[in-house]
């Protein structure tokens, strides 16, 4: 599990779900999601959440479910 808290939001995303099929980065046009290479293939981190507006474009654009946005 990966999890950033800032502002009164948390993203989190569960790497063991998480496919690497990177569509939440994509989505996200803050860049609050960057790329990093791993063994398994590339999976999303979150590099910028201070940039993040909760919009939850990127947690909705997740086939698998692997990230969670939730407003504290």
């Amino acid at each position: 599990m990966f999890t950033r808290i800032a502002r009164g939001a948390s993203l989190e995303i569960n790497q063991q779900s998480c496919t690497g099929c990177l569509r939440c980065a994509r989505r996200c046009r803050r860049r609050v999601l960057g790329v990093t290479r791993r063994e398994e293939g590339p999976r999303p981190v979150v590099v910028a959440i201070d940039n993040c507006k909760y919009c939850g474009k990127c947690a909705r654009a997740c086939p698998v479910g692997a990230l969670s946005l939730t407003i504290i």
